[in-house]
């Protein structure tokens, strides 16, 4: 078993991490299970079905013991390895509780990637800090009493919740067996009556592997246009202070000859959705910087502006008139305020090499009593010597030196089918 990373000091955010097939887990990132060893004819080779579940539960069973220190890890498996994946999970109560409640991660069928994120505290700290001033806003709208207040008030703020994104091509044939995409964005609003959220927010920090232009495009896309806007801000890494803000809203095409429209995810200016919304904006550049690369603040006078109907489908926002009032906007000098709080938050917590930092904590000095165990704890403790028991009967049946395990379904339900677009599409999936 590979040894604890050892980390003095701050934790500096590293590149990302990726597991493949056709190559081998870094002996670093390996973390043994402990899970019952397969027999001798259960073992399986690298590039197997077995060997990319085992990976896979490695990476869970890292977050689970706090051993996993990049902002994002990645491992290639194919939908039916996935769905594998889940199963074994579900075998082993304790890394599934922690994999539903504590570990935020996607799955994209197509690029077969799952995707485990550890986010910095700078990146919480940042998204909770601007997904609260939405929050503020809709909430002085619902309290406006005009017909805007009602629909700002059935909005909600879903942080990370998941979103299982289901709505591929209608022409396809394996509807009833493919692989949904499964995203966890970094927040999201969505209307009580709506399926999908319509306004989504991912932020890029550390280099930690996100292509904010394909998420935007897989959550337009496969929401058939139900999210109708993404967020997508870039947090530079390492030598630079600069952050941009991006916005993807959907596109719809009629080409001549076709019966459906053409979904694309269009990336829109700051001066296009001001005009859109109120007939005026000043000039922007796609993904405009609200912080310049010395920390300055940068394009001041730029806002981000969200229209109350970009918060539900179509289906529910049509034929409504809120007004220019009944908007929710952000100026960037904001933005980069909420950026600047959000390091200061991070260096009280984890000061950076050298420097003594600035958090206050208690200076009371205090001798800290063991807790006495709990009835879960003395069940789990006759869980683990059962489990011990199993590990040393199967240990007797293989070869020592075959520290290969087997693995883990997470059982991913649906609730009711709220209301979504019934607009269809055409295009590649």
């Amino acid at each position: 078993m590979a040894a604890p990373l050892q980390i003095d000091g701050r934790t500096y955010p590293q590149e990302p991490t990726s597991f493949s097939l056709d190559k081998a887990t870094p002996p670093d990132k390996q973390i043994q299970l402990p899970l019952t060893p397969p027999t001798t004819d259960e073992r399986f080779s690298p590039g197997s079905d077995r060997s990319a579940v085992a990976s896979a539960l490695q990476i869970f069973k890292q977050h689970q013991d706090h051993c996993l220190i990049d902002p994002w890890t990645s491992i290639q498996l194919k939908p039916t390895q996935y769905e594998h994946f889940l199963s074994q999970l579900k075998q082993h109560p304790a890394l599934l509780s922690h994999g539903e409640n504590k570990t935020r991660f996607d799955y994209d069928p197509i690029s077969m990637l799952l995707s485990v994120r550890m986010p910095t505290p700078v990146h919480d700290f940042f998204t909770a800090f601007v997904a609260d001033e939405i929050s503020k806003q809709l909430e002085a709208i619902s309290h406006r009493g005009d017909s805007s207040a009602e629909f700002a008030a059935r909005i909600a703020n879903g942080g990370c919740a998941r979103i299982f994104l289901k709505e591929d091509n209608p022409d396809r044939d394996d509807q009833g067996t493919r692989v949904v995409h499964r995203r966890e964005p970094d927040a999201q609003f969505q209307h009580r009556d709506a399926e999908y959220p319509g306004v989504v927010l991912e932020v890029s920090y550390s280099q930690d592997g996100k292509d904010l232009k394909k998420l935007a495009w897989d959550y337009i896309q496969y929401s058939n246009g139900d999210i109708k806007v993404v967020i997508g801000i870039d947090i530079k890494y390492s030598n630079t202070k600069e952050a941009t803000l991006s916005v993807w809203r959907p596109r719809y095409i009629r080409e001549d000859g076709e019966e459906l429209e053409i979904l694309e995810a269009e990336e829109r200016t700051i001066s296009q959705v001001c005009h859109l919304l109120h007939g005026h904006g000043a000039e922007a550049n796609l993904g405009k910087a609200f912080r310049a690369g010395d920390g300055s603040f940068d394009n001041s006078t730029n806002v981000l502006c969200l229209s109350l109907d970009d918060f539900a489908t179509d289906e529910i926002s049509t034929n409504r008139h809120f007004g220019d009032s009944a908007e929710v906007n952000i100026s960037y000098k904001k933005l980069a305020q909420f950026l600047n709080r959000a390091e200061e938050m991070q260096e009280s917590r984890e000061p950076t090499q050298g420097s003594r930092g600035h958090g206050a904590k208690s200076k009371r000095q205090t001798r800290k009593r063991k807790r006495s165990s709990s009835p879960f704890d003395q069940l789990r403790s006759a869980d683990e010597a059962e489990r011990q028991n199993q590990e040393a009967m199967a240990e007797e049946r293989i070869d020592a030196a075959d520290d290969d395990f087997s693995s883990g379904t997470l059982v991913e339900t649906h609730g009711q089918q709220p209301r979504r677009s019934t607009r269809q599409k055409f295009g590649e999936a």
